[in-house]
């Protein structure tokens, strides 16, 4: 995803921090949603092509992520992020 992500501007931002970057795609192009973190810290994904203006917050999407895997039995041992 690194490769990804400069192709469309780059980020610092550790892969750790994000872990559905990659996962996640914008509903109208299909493009991979990128990390990004606001000047105040929140963490959230975003569309790299404009089609979808507001950010996916992170915690709230890993969350509901894990909860839909762990009510099937495949949720993985480590939980959700500690940062989310």
């Amino acid at each position: 995803m690194k490769i990804f992500a400069a192709m469309v501007g780059g980020t610092n931002l550790p892969d750790h921090l994000y872990p559905l970057w990659g996962l996640l795609v914008c509903k109208g192009c299909g493009l991979p949603l990128c990390p990004i973190e606001s000047a105040g810290g929140r963490r959230s994904y975003r569309s790299p092509c404009g089609c979808r203006m507001n950010l996916v917050e992170a915690a709230t999407a890993e969350r509901l992520t894990y909860e839909a895997l762990d009510s099937r039995g495949l949720a993985p041992a480590e939980g959700v992020p500690e940062s989310a």
